[in-house]
């Protein structure tokens, strides 16, 4: 007889925490099974010289065996991308004025996610200093009209921003230059990655301390002098102390000491002996910060489920890369391997992946994407080829896509159906990639409209991964 239990799990955010830093850190890691190589080696690559059927609708990449050799036959070149191509990415948030925020709240969930797979909460934002603030208080659900902000240098870390609107913002990061031109675009702007773990051995918060009182109902006849704040909860040295104003109305409550140690709390309002019951109650609420307290680890801390790689394609990049050249193909290979550092990885910061043929002078040019071949006719062709680039300067032809075997001394015909030009030339002898076609793990394919290089030009390369 079986026994039936019932289970139920839930894989939390923190796992996706794992995977943003595995992803971040992995172009520095080491040790490759036996070798010393790096353990993560992950390339971009640029490729295809022929247009699409439809170029303004290239088809969506699939990725059964067949079509991922096509697409690695089809490579020109390909560039390492290193730890400072990459960054942790949340939702582009800026600060809107009119726009109703959420709060923080240690009983709701902050990272639920939408039919995008979007973080539905919208409790945080970027200023124009490119200053990011974690909402803590929205004023019982007012419009933000006062922008969060602060000159630099005047900033301290240990009180919160509260702005004229009634709003409580605790300051997160602020991204610098580099990182933003690099990382911020319309839809995604970069997060911080955080030296500190979680934990509450590393700030005086401890497990959680207690950064705002948020008062949910106002109250009415109170004496400014005959209130009391008590804070209940399983941490200590939290005090607070009310705001009344000159009619009798508690809007707020500011807090003395955020106290340790806390993983709950809960707060009355109690009016002292001798003083008038008020004619209406206040309440408020008394939210718990992460271990170690709010912006410890801002990955964690405003859900950050996405890792962006922004990689740039300047110039000729040490000649791998034609600059006379339209491409319609590129994406990232992970672990491929090179000739000449066999059995371990490729590490070189850039391949060019074509094959080059020496070609004797002569009249006619090679065009890039049109069809060369040996032998006495392209259907009896012994060695068929797709033109990357030619080199008319050097007599060098780099082509993709190839079939057979290059024989030296032998004529490189260009096929004349729908050739730009024809061109007939003896290829003296050629050479082959030391990067290995083939090798390592096809990890992202996409698919483009004509992307024109020129000589002093640069491409960016953007990718966004969702964990």
């Amino acid at each position: 007889m079986s026994i039936q239990t019932a289970n139920s799990s839930l894989l939390l955010s923190g796992s996706k925490i794992y995977e943003i830093l595995q992803f971040y850190y992995s172009p520095s890691a080491t040790a490759y099974q036996n070798s010393s190589e790096v353990n993560y080696n992950l390339y971009a690559f640029v490729g295809r010289t022929i247009p699409w059927e439809d170029n303004q609708n290239p088809p969506v990449p699939t990725q059964d065996q067949y079509s991922i050799k096509k697409v690695f036959k089809d490579i020109i070149a390909v560039k390492k991308i290193i730890t400072s191509d990459v960054s942790p990415v949340i939702p582009r948030r800026d600060w809107t004025s009119g726009v109703v925020y959420d709060y923080y709240d240690d009983h709701e969930d902050m990272f639920a996610v939408d039919s995008q797979y979007l973080i539905s909460k919208n409790f945080y934002v970027r200023n124009k200093f490119d200053q990011i603030f974690k909402c803590l208080w929205n004023n019982n659900g007012a419009p933000s009209t006062d922008q969060p902000q602060f000159l630099p240098g005047t900033f301290d870390s240990t009180f919160l921003i509260q702005t004229t609107d009634g709003y409580k913002w605790k300051f997160m990061y602020t991204i610098n230059g580099g990182i933003k031109q690099k990382f911020l675009d319309e839809n995604w702007m970069p997060c911080s990655v955080g030296t500190i773990i979680p934990s509450p051995a590393v700030s005086a918060a401890g497990a959680g301390s207690i950064d705002v009182i948020n008062v949910t109902t106002v109250g009415v006849g109170y004496d400014p002098t005959g209130v009391t704040i008590n804070i209940v909860g399983d941490g200590t040295g939290a005090s607070a102390s009310a705001v009344v104003n000159a009619a009798g109305y508690l809007t707020d409550v500011t807090m003395i000491n955020t106290g340790t140690n806390y993983t709950y709390a809960e707060v009355t309002i109690d009016v002292n002996n001798g003083f008038n019951t008020p004619n209406v109650a206040s309440v408020a609420i008394a939210p718990v910060s992460p271990p170690g307290g709010h912006s410890i680890d801002p990955i964690s801390e405003l859900g950050c489920n996405n890792v962006m790689i922004s990689l740039d394609f300047t110039g000729d990049e040490g000649g791998t890369i034609p600059t006379d050249l339209t491409y319609y193909q590129l994406g990232m290979i992970l672990n491929p391997q090179a000739t000449s550092e066999l059995p371990d990885l490729a590490t070189d910061e850039r391949y060019d992946v074509t094959s080059q043929l020496f070609v004797s002078p002569g009249s006619g040019s090679y065009v890039s994407g049109q069809t060369v071949y040996q032998g006495t006719s392209l259907v009896a062709a012994t060695f068929t080829a797709t033109v990357a680039n030619f080199n008319s300067s050097t007599n060098v032809v780099k082509v993709i896509n190839t079939e057979g075997s290059i024989i030296d001394n032998e004529p490189l015909f260009q096929d004349s159906n729908g050739a730009i030009n024809s061109a007939v030339r003896t290829v003296l002898s050629h050479s082959e990639s030391d990067f290995i076609k083939m090798s390592g793990y096809m990890t992202y394919i996409e698919n483009r409209s004509a992307i024109t290089r020129s000589s002093d030009g640069t491409e960016q390369f953007r990718v966004v991964f969702r964990f």
